[in-house]
Order: C-alpha cells, then sequence, then structure tokens
C-alpha cells in the first residue's frame, strides 16, 4: 500500500488535532516499511518465513466488520496495515515464532480499557495460527447544555465526567485524565470518547459563567457553586449517573443557581521558607483542587480566598523542604459566614527509620541492574527494595524512603503527617518481600498508624531470595489471544494482587513468588477486578483457584476463564 495514499486518507477522515496522535503513529510505522521494491527485493529471505497471518477486526457492539482500523505487528519486523472494507488484514511471510499485534482506530476502544490505553495481542505463528477476531467498542458521548437560574446560558463552564475505577482491588471514584470540555457561548458541551461505564457528570462554573448574561446579574455575596452534578445538586451522593453502553449518545441538561457566598482568609504560621510553600487551596473529597486565593503573600503567609459558597471545605497547603521531600497541611473549615484569622500551622512531620535485611542464599551483586549504583539512585546493593507509603485519607500523598542526609548509609521517611498509610515494597533485585513491620504491626495487613506529636516504631523489611515457581493454564472454550490472570496473595491482604498475562494457549509462568496461599482468577477482559470486595469475590467462587507456594517450590493449576456479564 502506498504511504502517501494511507496518509492522505486519514487527514481527510479525521480532524488533524483531535486525531494528531494516531496519524504521527500511522507516519512513524509507515516509516518502517521498505521504501522501494529495489529494497524490498535485495533484502534476504528467511526460509523459514512461509507463514501467514490473518484476521478481522469487528465491532464488539454490532458484530459488523470495522474497516479502515490500523493494525500493527512487531516481533517479526515492524509491519502495519489497514483493514479492508469487511474488516479483513492479512500478515505475509512470517517465521514461526510468537508476535504482537495491536489495533486501533479513531472513535472506538479495545473493549474493557481506558481512553487511550492499548491492548497488546501475542500470537503464535506458525501452520496453526487460524484466523483471529478482533474487537473494538465504538466511543459513547455526553451532548447537553448548562443554564443558570434565569435559564440563560452559561459559558465558559468547565465539564468533565467522574468515573468509577478499580485501584489495588478497590472501587473508587475518579477523574479520568483529560477528560473536560468548555461550554461554548450558547452554553452546549460536547465530551466525546467515552468507553462504556457509568459516568457522574459534574459541572465547574466558575469565573467562565459571569461572561454569560445570566451570569454577570446578581449580588456581589452569591456566587455559583464550586461544583454541580448532573441533574443539578451539589451533593455527590445525590447525583444521578449516567449509564453509557458502547456507542450511545446521551443528553444531559444542567441548572446551577447562585448561592449565598462568604470570605474566607488566613495565614500560615511557622518558620517557614514560604517561596517552597504552594500557595493554600481548596480540596474536594476525591482529592481535586476547587479553588485558589486571591491572594498569597509569599512573606507573611497571608492568603485570602474570593467569595465562596457556604459549605464544608478541605484547605490544604504543601511545602517543598529540598529537592526530594514534601509534606501536606490539612483543615476542615466549615463555610457558612464571612472566616478571617483561620491559621495553618507547620507541623514538622515524623522521621520514621526504615531498614531492609535480606536472607539470601544467592549473590546479591549479579541480581542488582547496574543504573542502580550510581548517580541518586540509591545504591542497589546497599538498599535493594525502594519503601514508599501512601496515604489511605489524602488523595495523591505518597512518601518515599531515601538516604538520611546525616548517615547516608541508612534510610527513612521523613516528613511524614499525621494519618493512616498503606506500605509498599518493591525489591530491586531478584526477591520477594518476606515480612513488613513496625513494631508489632503487620504492615502486610495493616496499615501504618501516624499518630499528631507521636512518635512511629521503625520500618523493618526482610527479603528473601527462595521464592516460589507457578505454573498457571486457563482453561475455556474458544480461549480469546490473551488471558488476564489475577494472584491474589491471601496472606498479604493489604497488598495489591498480581496481575498476569496468559500466552495464547492459556499458559503462563512466574518466578520468586512469596510462599503462602493465593487465590487464582482468570479472567477475559483486561479491566482491574475488584479483588479487595468480598461480596464480589464471593461471585466467582466456583470457578477461584486456590494455591499453596512452598519456599522453593514449584505449582501447577489449572483455573476457568471468567468471560465479560458473568
Amino acid at each position: 500500500m502506498n504511504s502517501r495514499r494511507v496518509l492522505a486518507y486519514f487527514e481527510r477522515t479525521f480532524p488533524m488535532v483531535r486525531h494528531f496522535r494516531l496519524t504521527a503513529l500511522i507516519a512513524m510505522s509507515l516509516a518502517a516499511w521498505p521504501q522501494s521494491a529495489h529494497a524490498a527485493q535485495s533484502a534476504p529471505k528467511a526460509p523459514d518465513a512461509i507463514y501467514k497471518l490473518e484476521g478481522t477486526v469487528v465491532n464488539a457492539a454490532t458484530g459488523r466488520p470495522v474497516p479502515r482500523a490500523l493494525v500493527e505487528l512487531t516481533g517479526a519486523g515492524k509491519r502495519a496495515v489497514l483493514t479492508d472494507s469487511q474488516g479483513e488484514f492479512s500478515f505475509d511471510k512470517l517465521s514461526k515464532g510468537p508476535v504482537k499485534i495491536q489495533v486501533e482506530k479513531p472513535g472506538f476502544f479495545e473493549p474493557g480499557i481506558r481512553r487511550d490505553a492499548k491492548v497488546t495481542h501475542t500470537i503464535e505463528v506458525g501452520p496453526e495460527s487460524g484466523k483471529m477476531v478482533l474487537k473494538l467498542e465504538p466511543e459513547s458521548m455526553i451532548t447537553g447544555q448548562v443554564t443558570d437560574e434565569s435559564r440563560d446560558p452559561v459559558e465558559g463552564a468547565i465539564v468533565d465526567v467522574i468515573a468509577e475505577q478499580i485501584v489495588d482491588g478497590r472501587r473508587q471514584l475518579q477523574t479520568p485524565d483529560g477528560r473536560n470540555v468548555h461550554t461554548d457561548d450558547d452554553g452546549r458541551f460536547l465530551m466525546a470518547g467515552l468507553p462504556p461505564g457509568k459516568y457522574i457528570l459534574r459541572v465547574k462554573a466558575g469565573n467562565g459563567a459571569r461572561r454569560s448574561p445570566g451570569g454577570q446579574a446578581g449580588n456581589a455575596g452569591q456566587s455559583y457553586p464550586l461544583q454541580v452534578f448532573f441533574p443539578g445538586v451539589t451533593d455527590l451522593a445525590s447525583a444521578t449517573a449516567i449509564d453509557l453502553v458502547a456507542g450511545q449518545h446521551a443528553h444531559a441538561q444542567v441548572s446551577i443557581s447562585k448561592v449565598p457566598a462568604f470570605k474566607l482568609s488566613g495565614s500560615v504560621l511557622g518558620n517557614l521558607d514560604f517561596r517552597n510553600v504552594v500557595q493554600p487551596a481548596i480540596f474536594d473529597a476525591l482529592g481535586e483542587r476547587l479553588a485558589m486565593p486571591d491572594h498569597w503573600d509569599t512573606r507573611t503567609g497571608a492568603f485570602e480566598f474570593p467569595p465562596l459558597p457556604a459549605g464544608v471545605y478541605t484547605l490544604q497547603i504543601q511545602q517543598l523542604p529540598d529537592d526530594r521531600h514534601e509534606w501536606f497541611l490539612t483543615r476542615t473549615v466549615t463555610l457558612n459566614r464571612d472566616v478571617s484569622r483561620v491559621t495553618l500551622s507547620q507541623a514538622a512531620g515524623v522521621s520514621i527509620p526504615v531498614s531492609v535485611r535480606t536472607e539470601f542464599t544467592a549473590t546479591e551483586a549479579k541480581d542488582c541492574p547496574s543504573s542502580g549504583s550510581e548517580g541518586k539512585t540509591p545504591n542497589c546493593k546497599q538498599f535493594p527494595a525502594g519503601i514508599s507509603i501512601v496515604s489511605s485519607d489524602l488523595k495523591q500523598m505518597m512518601f518515599h524512603a531515601t538516604p538520611e542526609k546525616a548517615e547516608p548509609s541508612t534510610l527513612s521517611l521523613p516528613y511524614v503527617m499525621p494519618g493512616k498509610y498503606r506500605v509498599e515494597v518493591h525489591p530491586k533485585v531478584r526477591a520477594y518481600v518476606r515480612s513488613v513491620r513496625s513494631g508489632t504491626t503487620d504492615l502486610l495487613r495493616e496499615e501504618l498508624v501516624v499518630p499528631a506529636g507521636g512518635a512511629v516504631s521503625p520500618i523493618e523489611v526482610v527479603l528473601r531470595d527462595d521464592g516460589a515457581k507457578v505454573k498457571i493454564h486457563v482453561a475455556a472454550e474458544n480461549l480469546p489471544q490473551q488471558a488476564h490472570v489475577l494472584l491474589v496473595p491471601e496472606f498479604a491482604p493489604n497488598q495489591p494482587a498480581l496481575t498476569l498475562t496468559a500466552s495464547s494457549s492459556g499458559d503462563l509462568q512466574y518466578d520468586d513468588l512469596a510462599p503462602g496461599d493465593y487465590k487464582v482468577l482468570a479472567f477475559e477482559s483486561p479491566e482491574e477486578i475488584e479483588y479487595q470486595n468480598p461480596d464480589v469475590m464471593r461471585k466467582y467462587a466456583g470457578k477461584t483457584a486456590r494455591i499453596t507456594l512452598p519456599a522453593k517450590g514449584s505449582t501447577s493449576v489449572t483455573v476457568e476463564l471468567i468471560r465479560q456479564g458473568e
């Protein structure tokens, strides 16, 4: 296929701005093709390059073929083709062995994944490859209009969505990255590119709303709520979710009204260098910033917000004491009148010592990556694991263990603020985490509690290298090109499960696992599973395998595939 014809097609069919990333991807893919017939003829032909890989790309919602989808193949050189009018594609002259395939088309998604993510399908090319079927789901969209109490359109309001996502086996409400639009001069909006799922539509009127005729009128002591949820409520729990199926176009009308607004001002106290302090901000329950102060004095720490609607808010500041660490300070503020002289006092936080002990039988040095011994990265031999703690209370608050300045041979978690944390340990060598403790607290099972003004026992990590091996076979009729296996450690319920991908034959092997009891499940969809929810796991009890891995042992297990909708 002529590369210029392919690029010309995409430039005619899809807007340049919206699909620039895809156009660039196609250009890079086509650049890897032979530039002339002479170049193709001059390349030596491998004696075993005799196989052909064929397939069809179909619409997962309708079953119809998807023409002109981009199919990329790697593993036998980088090659790409567009599907024909019947959604079919083929690659010939392939050597026997594994290859990887990806497919995409603007306006479509791989089933069960988030926006802009791509699934790599691993295929074993050979005499029994067969004809593969790749599925794409059409995008969904939400259109609508935002009006004020006078039914005038609100221009410049930010519209986004909140969706449920599974993070480390727990269902959470999150705002997908890059998913927001602004209303036009008629108050209308179009939010496209949504995968199927349930969404809560949110409107942030902000200063942009004042540009509309309705937004300019009114009392100076009033303002729009910082956020309004469809169909027009200010409480997230009272919002009505929009349930989108693949390819659906939904419409949402949102009305916002002004409410009494009050002033909020105060100062940050303490021996701070305010040049290293991020100005205070108002955050919501999802950890997202809703409002910034109109005035922030970096000499005195004084701040003042514009009039805010009545409500209960989380006021937060962030300081960067040095180039490696940061700390947060939060305070809950109830605003039903003008509030001044709010003070946020500096809290130094707690420094928690961290030690990593290895109980190895093999030589450590050969397992250390060469990049880990130079520069700012702690020496792998001296610190064979990375340790961090993640806040259970505040979104995106995380502290990393680093060498102490006064004693570089030891690790610590400095400036840790009061709260509850989940401890994460990532070995840098071929080893597993045998235990993580703080005093009598087993941090593989429990959270780390940092009290206000109190001390915390050192965190002690033990690594071992006598890990176990597991061989897993996924059993199913019409096995998909890839099955996704979840390995849930029952002995460490506070730790994330291991997500693995089986080959097209349904087989996989994984080494260096911690000895203990595991649940094993296999799913058709690559989306994460709510494995921390006992009610969800009970639904899959009949297809859950349980294994016990001994130290230095090897265990085999067969698990039945769970398909979407089961």
